[in-house]
């Protein structure tokens, strides 16, 4: 578990490793997205519904059918909530240091597809940055 500057948590899945890097941004707390080579995890609050949470597992294949269809009713929902407001979509992404910068791009392109185009990747700073 990590906490972004507003001292909300953010979970860090079991399997992945954050990457380091020397620069960086507070992380503001946005809906979440992390990428795994053969699928992808989207988690967000709900405030709409009974659990609070929207949790949905897509295959990564570059098409991700029903997480495109999930990020479109939140997208209409917020549009319908915040009318005549140019709103920016954000998503944080984490994903495995490892992890091949092609499974990165089939999610980051599903997102922009679909309007999502503000996103910020979560890493741990190195030690001795600041």
């Amino acid at each position: 578990m990590n906490f972004s500057a507003t001292g909300e948590a953010f979970f860090v899945g079991r399997n992945v490793k954050i990457p380091q890097a020397t620069k960086g941004q507070p992380m503001e707390s946005q809906p979440l997205v992390t990428i795994f080579k053969d699928k992808v995890v989207f988690d967000a609050l709900d405030n709409n519904s009974s659990s609070g949470v929207i949790f949905l597992e897509d295959v990564n294949d570059g098409i991700s059918r029903n997480l495109r269809v999930k990020l479109n009713e939140i997208k209409s929902l917020d549009q319908k909530i915040h009318v005549n407001e140019d709103r920016v979509t954000q998503v944080n992404i984490q994903a495995d240091e490892n992890l091949d910068m092609d499974s990165i791009k089939k999610v980051m392109k599903v997102l922009m597809e679909e309007g999502w185009t503000n996103l910020n990747f979560i890493i741990e700073p190195k030690e001795g940055a600041g």
